[in-house]
């Protein structure tokens, strides 16, 4: 762990940041220490709040370790920027900072992906990622201001509403809050945004914004009402089972795993709406689980698109074939995100199943076609891509100590569950 730390600390200082480093180190530490909670005893700090944490530390690390040394100073501090506007929307009990920091953090990445080149394409994609954020801002800040004009500036007032939201505010409310996680209707601006950022803009945004919706909807659920979350709960599962099927079309392989993230987090979120310890335990779980299987996927196509500058699943047919330590590193990453045995996805998928179970019988069967779906798109994809029949213009790809070293800080999380089984029995 210590050796982690400094090493820590040497990519903080290589990155010339000394803001960064502060946030960095200060809230990488409360993995080690407990009594380093007094340093934010002034914000808002509960459990939930320490394991986004510790996530965003995590994931940022793999991210600035798989950033190349000849990337630019602004691309650097873009990284830093949404890691620091991210960290202080968690660390913010007021309602109006929330929403600042809530809307306001999507910009550094629409800034990376125009970073990374001009083109159509990639202006197109800012556009929508534009379009979604303001639309869904202008609703949610409607109802936030309604909640000041009544005294309420934190989120420990919204306790004090004597009735629950009507359709009409209910809708503001939901409606940015869903567009973050995403649900499948409101999920096309993710394709697109994974398709024309960098990796590390992919990385982020799997990782680490698209739990931003985990948090939110976990603040405002004391003003939802049961009957609206058992449509809602329909909702995020059939989104999942039309996510699924549209990955087994896809042929892009960053298409590919930005569905799959749509199918993941719909299941994740219709756990959350239930409310209940163990269904929003099971939704925790799910998220720290597609976080880094899906951080570890973005990179190993970061990897392959590098040497290879193309994400065609046809192309790249038996590229792992060819590269055992690539093949090695993407068989646990496709293991962890069709939840094998002994992985924390699985543990997550029987909790949601248990929970969602005691609301409607049918949500089983969607759940079991759900895993049924995402284990034969995975195998789709591990099929093609560590076939012994490859294309000529594949080749054999030597992943450095860096390398190396960023897959085993992926993978380590999601084995938590084999290594240390009391951390998440208990």
């Amino acid at each position: 762990m210590m050796l982690m730390l400094s090493f820590v600390l040497l990519m903080c200082l290589w990155n010339c940041s000394y803001m960064f480093m502060y946030f960095f180190l200060n809230f990488y530490l409360l993995m080690f220490k407990p009594s380093m909670l007094l340093m934010i005893s002034k914000f808002m700090a509960d459990s939930l709040i320490i394991v986004l944490l510790m996530l965003i530390c995590w994931v940022y690390m793999i991210v600035i370790l798989s950033v190349k040394f000849n990337y630019s100073y602004k691309f650097m501090w873009l990284i830093n920027m949404s890691m620091i506007m991210i960290i202080s929307l968690f660390m913010s009990d007021s309602l109006i900072f929330f929403y600042i920091f809530f809307e306001l953090n999507l910009l550094p990445l629409m800034y990376m992906m125009l970073e990374s080149g001009y083109n159509m394409d990639r202006i197109r994609a800012s556009l929508y990622i534009f379009i979604y954020t303001v639309i869904s801002s202008f609703t949610l800040l409607i109802f936030i201001l309604d909640l000041l004009r009544l005294g309420m500036i934190k989120f420990m007032d919204l306790c004090l509403l004597d009735h629950y939201l009507s359709s009409y505010m209910f809708i503001m409310v939901m409606l940015p809050l869903l567009m973050k996680f995403p649900v499948f209707g409101l999920h096309l601006w993710l394709p697109k945004a994974h398709v024309e950022s960098p990796s590390q803009g992919s990385m982020i945004l799997a990782g680490v914004m698209m739990k931003l919706g985990v948090y939110a909807i976990w603040q405002f659920s004391s003003c939802f009402c049961k009957m609206c979350n058992t449509f809602l709960m329909s909702l995020g599962l059939m989104g999942s089972v039309f996510s699924s099927l549209m990955c087994i079309s896809q042929t892009d392989l960053k298409c590919l795993v930005a569905f799959s993230s749509v199918s993941h987090m719909g299941i994740s979120y219709s756990a959350l709406m239930k409310s209940g310890f163990a269904s929003v335990y099971s939704s925790i779980i799910l998220a720290l689980s597609h976080a880094f299987s899906s951080c570890g996927l973005f990179m190993i196509l970061g990897y392959i698109y590098n040497w290879s500058s193309t994400r065609s699943m046809l192309i790249l047919k038996g590229m792992c074939g060819l590269n055992y330590p690539l093949a090695f590193w993407l068989m646990i990453l496709i293991f962890c995100n069709m939840s094998v045995p002994f992985s924390i996805s699985m543990l997550g998928e029987i909790l949601a199943m248990s929970s969602l179970l005691s609301v409607a019988f049918t949500f089983c069967f969607l759940i079991m076609l759900i895993s049924l779906l995402i284990t034969f798109y995975n195998i789709i994809l591990m099929g093609k891509m560590m076939s012994m029949v490859y294309n000529y213009n594949c080749y054999v790809i030597n992943l450095n100590l860096k390398e190396n070293y960023s897959m085993f800080l992926v993978v380590l999380p999601l084995m938590f569950c084999l290594i240390i089984p009391d951390l998440f029995v208990n």
